[in-house]
């Protein structure tokens, strides 16, 4: 016959089960899985539970097990001591924040102090998360919260050279109106310094980022992404892989270029020749490497912004599902493999650059 102990135990049986669930969430959003948001939103809500429920045995229950049943109370103590264990180790699995990612061969090692960034990283980087860094030479790049920007512990000498200096309208931030950056080479140091929103400071000697964000809470997931990119590509630049601004495709393993500006048209060109059977490598920032005797032309898919007036030219983006497309700053996004299937190419080696002729393909630099 069930007693009150009995519920007791189910509900301490009920709380590892829910641990469970949350640790599994927690390891899939590490592996790139989208959901890392609501699994971080879970755990607080346990957290919460988990507090009131120890609280009300502290003052009710305890009390009076130990008046009619101490060795039961000890047991019960024992039990509860290893429940809070096991919520001690899935606190530390949810809020260890260090991922590791490969590309093409150059290893990356990501820490981050704030919740702001590990979604829009993990979701950025989907296709190059790896389980374990096993190169010799590896990236390390850790974002840090602090309070304000005095508590940024970088300073710039006097010798420093400014290569930049900007001031615009803030798109995407609650609570600057201005967006305000300086970059600045100060020895073997690429220093950027975003004033009120922050610093990166960029160490290619050691292939390091080191970044400092003043409420990055409060910055859309497409600025948080931005700052990732650019000290990213800072350092594989220094890797030997370098970014162009630019739409590329595979063709039966051929690489085919469109670079130009922005609104010139490259993504309705990419979206259309998708359609046409190639393969997606990157919508607006591939990656190049020279090998010596050839140019390779490298995968880096992300997320394919669309204008308005794009996504009426395709009827699988007018008529997409609730959810495939998100809404950036400034356009839509969505990622290819959700509406074509087996759409990312292999990174590919060009025959020759410059413009296609005759039945052949080759890169189109126009």
């Amino acid at each position: 016959m069930a007693g009150p102990i009995d519920g007791v135990l189910a509900i301490h049986n009920a709380f590892r089960a829910d641990m469970a669930a949350i640790d599994a969430a927690a390891a899939a959003a590490a592996r790139g899985t989208p959901g890392l948001e609501a699994t971080v939103e879970r755990f607080r809500f346990f957290n919460e539970i988990l507090s009131y429920h120890a609280e009300g045995e502290q003052q009710g229950v305890f009390p009076l097990l130990d008046e009619v049943a101490p060795d039961v109370s000890v047991a019960y103590a024992m039990d509860h001591q290893r429940l809070d264990d096991a919520f001690e180790v899935l606190s530390a699995a949810v809020t260890a924040h260090e991922y590791r990612f490969n590309f093409h061969g150059v290893e990356l090692r990501f820490s981050t102090s704030s919740q702001a960034f590990v979604g829009p990283v993990l979701t950025f980087l989907r296709h190059f998360h790896v389980e374990e860094v096993l190169g010799n030479s590896v990236l390390t790049m850790h974002f840090e919260e602090v309070a304000s920007r005095a508590d940024v512990p970088v300073t710039v000498s006097d010798t420093g050279k400014i290569l930049f200096s900007g001031t615009r309208l803030a798109m995407g931030d609650a609570l600057r109106s201005l967006w305000r950056c300086e970059v600045v080479q100060d020895g073997n140091r690429l220093i950027a310094d975003f004033h009120e929103q922050g610093l990166l400071l960029i160490d290619g000697t050691r292939n390091l980022v080191e970044g400092y964000f003043v409420r990055p809470d409060a910055m859309h997931p497409d600025v948080c992404t931005s700052f990732f990119h650019f000290a990213l590509s800072e350092l594989l630049k220094r890797n030997g892989l370098y970014t162009v601004h630019a739409t590329a495709l595979e063709y039966q393993g051929w690489g085919v270029l469109i670079p130009g500006y922005s609104g010139q048209g490259k993504t309705t060109s990419f979206l259309s020749l998708l359609r046409s059977g190639f393969r997606y490598l990157s919508d607006d920032y591939p990656l190049l490497r020279d090998r010596g005797t050839h140019i390779e032309l490298l995968a880096f898919p992300m997320k394919i912004d669309v204008t308005d007036r794009t996504i009426e030219f395709f009827p699988e983006l007018r008529n997409a599902a609730p959810g495939i497309l998100q809404q950036g700053i400034y356009k839509k996004n969505f990622q290819a493999e959700d509406l074509y299937t087996d759409s990312i190419g292999n990174s590919c080696t060009p025959g020759k650059a410059g413009r296609s002729t005759g039945s052949q393909p080759g890169w189109d630099l126009t």
